[in-house]
């Protein structure tokens, strides 16, 4: 079971991407001390959450029947309406409550059974970032992308494992960063910066179509997994998109440019 949680928040109180890690708390205070103890102690965890400073909202993915149980349960109750920031001194209403379901089997057949496209966008909302022989790499690496998609995955989900060497092999082969307008972002956590990029990536992909549509069904699934270091603290969040393309090999304009496959 895949799930996205938006809380929206009253707008008087303007969050921002320095505030993710009290978010985190308020997550962690909600949830059984059983559970809680267990995420301590895991590291790879089902959940992601990131803050969305547009929006003035809150978003919680989790990425197994576990994690929806335990999380969208308090997350959703009706005397859950408060978020208290005890650090800042706020107490910040909740406007409204919004879950968007989408099970497993929904999105591999969506994705890795279905006929994706060659060209495929990711945004990335949040300063990413991999971790590579202690050092941090702030830039989109293929290797390091894919490598992290397919760890988080196979440490959670049983039906389907990715994580053989001639698998991330063949990505790497078969995927070409097409354009790119990315920036650097640094992202502040408790007193320590970590550098990081936000902005889009083009992908074209080659190779066979199967091998097309499982890069396609791991970057959806990121959506929920989130995408490199501290995904739990509000980093490595991103969304996907298909582009479309004619028979000319043009891309198509207008208000179909683009295809949400979130």
């Amino acid at each position: 079971m895949l799930k996205k949680i938006q809380l929206t928040l009253q707008s008087e109180y303007q969050i921002s991407l320095p505030m993710s890690s009290l978010f985190h708390g308020v997550l962690i205070q909600q949830l059984s001390r059983n559970y809680a103890e267990k995420m301590h102690e895991s590291t790879v965890r089902p959940y992601s959450q990131f803050l969305n400073e547009a929006l003035n909202q809150w978003n919680i993915q989790v990425v197994n029947e576990e994690a929806a149980e335990e999380i969208e349960k308090p997350i959703l109750k009706d005397d859950f309406s408060v978020l208290c920031l005890e650090k800042r001194g706020w107490n910040i209403p909740i406007t409204e409550k919004k879950v968007i379901v989408k099970s497993y089997d929904e999105l591999l057949k969506e994705t890795y059974f279905g006929n994706c496209k060659r060209y495929i966008t990711i945004k990335f909302l949040t300063p990413t970032a991999f971790k590579q022989k202690k050092n941090y790499v702030c830039y989109p690496d293929i290797r390091l992308l894919f490598q992290s998609i397919i760890q988080k995955h196979d440490a959670i989900q049983n039906k389907t494992k990715f994580q053989d060497e001639q698998v991330l092999e063949d990505i790497i082969e078969y995927t070409k960063i097409a354009r790119y307008n990315l920036r650097t972002k640094p992202f502040d956590l408790e007193g320590i910066r970590i550098q990081g990029f936000v902005g889009t990536v083009t992908l074209k992909i080659g190779g066979p179509q199967m091998l097309v549509n499982l890069i396609h069904f791991l970057l959806s699934y990121a959506q929920y997994s989130g995408v490199g270091i501290k995904t739990a603290i509000g980093m490595g969040a991103m969304i996907v998109k298909e582009e479309r393309r004619r028979e000319d090999g043009k891309t198509e304009k207008g208000a179909n440019y683009w295809k949400s496959i979130s």
